[in-house]
């Protein structure tokens, strides 16, 4: 299966050479995707963006070993400029399960257009011509810094579908937070966003999740760890961005989060990432209480992680030695 970021990549770094009657350059002279276009099984989709399946365990030859069906499916409706969605009944959202996908759909691809057809194997190529938009799609997903909704889904919620955003100005106790993973996966579709650990100080970790498959990665570092000379190269909306919620003595350490949930109970999740945060008398003790702690995210171990007791829900470990971190 090909991941349509891993694509992008491709086409702007790789270079066309020796080709007889061709000049040698970049690929990307040549070649652009215009738009992505992703089928979807009506029957089998929700049920495979809620799994902790490895996407290995389905037959396909290099996957890598973490990769999940939860994810590869999600990922392909997060990139698509338009979804076509195969087996609905006699195309009609209102007569199946489709009503709940169309929810899902409308806040993890938002203003997409959607094809729904019937139980035919293969797209109407009519359908597929007409969600196809008039600009090139865009080039990249968000990144790190971007909002987290920023193509602006619908809040409420609908079939049990709901987006979560869940923000705070205290980090998270490791320990707690790592008993508080299987909870918050059970009942979300995906997840992303900022965090601060209170056993990272110096490093902005990244969390993502689709179905059970959960990875938290170190992705930049907090502002408040640069220097003066780091902090002046910064991209000047970073800065804004940070300036606004900027503390005396936490600089820009946050936690924000968006979960998109179908339980039809977000409190449940708002309240396991809410117990997970450190407690006022523990954020006034401050690092030298907080470098005493243990932390199940400071070493490589492998999945599934034995703290994830019934739901299969796996995790990667932070690729850096939090412990070490300064202050």
């Amino acid at each position: 299966m090909i991941d349509i970021e891993d694509l992008r990549g491709s086409i702007s770094t790789a270079a066309i050479t020796g080709m007889v009657g061709h000049r040698d350059g970049p690929l990307r002279q040549d070649v652009r995707i215009h738009a992505v276009i992703s089928a979807l099984d009506s029957a089998t989709w929700f049920a495979d963006a809620t799994s902790a399946e490895a996407l290995a365990g389905r037959g396909l030859a290099g996957t890598p070993p973490e990769a999940t069906v939860a994810s590869a499916v999600t990922a392909w409706a997060r990139a698509a400029d338009g979804i076509v969605v195969l087996g609905a009944s006699h195309g009609d959202p209102e007569l199946d399960e489709a009503p709940r996908l169309a929810a899902v759909l409308d806040r993890l691809a938002p203003g997409v257009p959607i094809a729904w057809q019937g139980s035919d194997l293969v797209p109407d190529p009519h359908d597929l011509l007409a969600l196809l938009p008039a600009e090139a799609s865009s080039p990249a997903t968000p990144g790190i810094h971007d909002p987290l909704l920023g193509a602006q889904p619908p809040l409420e919620s609908e079939h049990g579908i709901q987006w979560l955003e869940f923000g705070a100005t205290r980090p998270f106790h490791p320990q707690r937070l790592h008993e508080a993973l299987d909870p918050i996966l059970d009942g979300t579709i995906h997840a992303r966003g900022r965090a601060w650990l209170a056993t990272a100080p110096g490093t902005m970790l990244w969390l993502e999740s689709s179905g059970g498959g959960l990875t938290i990665s170190a992705a930049d570092r907090w502002l408040a760890a640069m220097t003066p000379a780091e902090h002046d190269e910064q991209p000047a909306e970073r800065t804004a961005m940070a300036a606004a919620r900027w503390t005396p003595e936490h600089g820009d350490r946050h936690t924000a989060l968006v979960l998109l949930v179908h339980d039809g109970q977000p409190e449940r999740v708002r309240d396991a990432l809410a117990a997970a945060l450190v407690t006022e008398s523990e954020l006034a003790a401050g690092h030298e209480l907080w470098r005493t702690w243990e932390d199940p995210f400071g070493a490589w171990h492998q999945d599934p992680c034995a703290g994830f007791p019934g739901t299969g829900a796996t995790t990667g470990a932070i690729d850096i030695d939090t412990r070490k971190e300064g202050d």
